[in-house]
């Protein structure tokens, strides 16, 4: 992968009571990329690109006022823009501005309101396994949420509870509310428990996409195609959550999570007896070929569980250890010959251990070990997909900060690896997306006035 960013971000304090952000970031490179699908009617199955080129930017700006003490206010603009050109891709351009109350109505009460709106316009490049209908489709959100914290006993035992409600372009009103308890009947000790609602609105692809699934045997071209369906549902997400944390001392933090989350409305093509669900078949001229539609739907439900670990030490002064570990089980329509495979796409075992050492006052040593574990084989219309081999990945980098202001970092990502597949391929798409050992310079510069 070669990747090339720069940014600038400038914060000023307009006054004791008005703080303002602005940042710009904009990028350009490229990496591996493996797919395969149909050139053309009779080009039979294909490799279609082996590289995939990015670029893109942000802008962001942010505006805080303090009331009082007991009141606040933020204004956050952002805008965003990404043109990928691979197999499957699109240019994107995304904006959000959101706005943020936070009001103490008394010392055991906290209130915390506000409304955001989201637009996101994108164009697809098409090519006979993938176009869409339109070509170019802007999708908006635009929501309201609130959120309650009430401290039962002071430093004690705090309920929160809260809610968004948005409206979308794909399937109009959905509502999102949360509720969490918090309990820490020791300074050292902190239990929590949560329950929430979130869901995934369908993309794109799941509404207005045209794919070329596989071609079927017959005296003419024909092609399973999976077509977008306007009409899918959100799907739905209930999540349960209880954690621990022990925290004896300043050099010494250790948090414990289990979670279950329950899905509907999972959202999927039926590859398994697609013929009962096809719509009748469509016939095209100049190119000749014969398309039969199989729609998006929302098939099944599903769930995930597991558990997360993270411990962070400090055994010196200038020296920070830190490490987790994630498990992740689970089971949804994840057949042979479905489309959609969110849990066959994930790794179950996961964990990390990173060390920071400031060497002096000026210099800097940072690393990691990064470990995930492999991604199973399976077949995706008769094509094997994913067998992605087990990783551990080292990182390592020096930082040199010669001037309070100035900063420079060299890092090395992957550093004994050679080039491999991270995922062949990812949900819905046949595309993968490889990587190998990097190099990444960075330099920042800051300036500490208020100008």
């Amino acid at each position: 992968m070669n990747l090339f960013s720069g940014g600038v971000r400038a914060d000023w304090t307009i006054s004791d009571k008005d703080r303002l952000t602005l940042e710009a970031q904009g990028y350009h490179g490229g990496f591996p990329n493996q797919a395969s699908g149909y050139a053309s009617p009779t080009s039979g199955l294909v490799p279609i690109l082996d590289s995939a080129t990015v670029q893109g930017g942000h802008f962001l700006s942010r505006w805080s006022h303090t009331f009082s003490e007991n009141a606040s206010f933020d204004v956050l603009g952002f805008c965003d823009w990404n043109d990928r050109q691979s197999f499957a891709a699109e240019a994107r351009t995304t904006c959000d501005v959101e706005l943020q109350d936070n009001w103490r109505v008394r010392p055991r009460h906290l209130l915390v309101w506000g409304a955001s709106l989201w637009t996101s316009g994108a164009r697809v490049y098409e090519s006979f396994t993938f176009n869409a209908l339109p070509q170019h489709q802007r999708t908006n959100i635009a929501g309201i949420f609130a959120q309650y914290e009430f401290s039962v006993i002071p430093d004690r035992l705090r309920l929160i509870a809260g809610s968004k409600l948005d409206h979308n372009t794909y399937t109009g009103m959905e509502i999102q509310p949360q509720i969490r308890g918090v309990w820490t009947p020791f300074p050292a000790h902190t239990f929590w428990a949560a329950v929430s609602r979130a869901v995934r609105t369908p993309g794109r692809h799941e509404t207005s996409v045209r794919y070329a699934l596989t071609q079927l045997p017959g005296p003419m071209p024909t092609f399973l195609m999976s077509e977008g369906n306007p009409g899918l549902k959100s799907e739905a997400l209930r999540a349960y959550e209880i954690g621990y944390r022990f925290n004896p001392s300043t050099r010494v933090s250790m948090d414990g999570t289990i979670f279950y989350n329950h899905y509907d409305n999972l959202t999927n093509v039926n590859l398994l007896n697609p013929l009962s669900v096809a719509g009748p078949p469509v016939v095209h001229q100049n190119p000749t070929f014969i398309e039969i539609p199989v729609p998006w739907q929302n098939i099944g439900s599903g769930q995930t569980h597991g558990a997360e670990f993270y411990l962070k030490v400090v055994p010196l002064q200038r020296w920070e250890l830190s490490g987790s570990v994630t498990e992740l089980r689970g089971n949804s329509v994840n057949d042979n010959d479905t489309l959609n495979l969110p849990i066959a796409n994930t790794t179950k075992h996961q964990f990390n251990l990173q060390s920071r050492l400031n060497l002096t006052s000026r210099l800097s040593f940072d690393s990691g070990l990064y470990h995930y574990g492999g991604i199973a084989g399976y077949h995706f219309a008769g094509i094997p997909a994913q067998d992605v081999a087990t990783h551990n990945r080292l990182d390592i980098g020096v930082s040199f900060r010669p001037r309070k202001q100035f900063a420079f970092s060299v890092w090395g990502r992957d550093v004994t690896a050679n080039d491999h597949w991270e995922t062949r391929p990812f949900l819905f798409t046949t595309t993968g997306s490889g990587t190998g050992p990097m190099m990444v310079f960075k330099l920042t510069w800051e300036n500490a006035g208020n100008d």
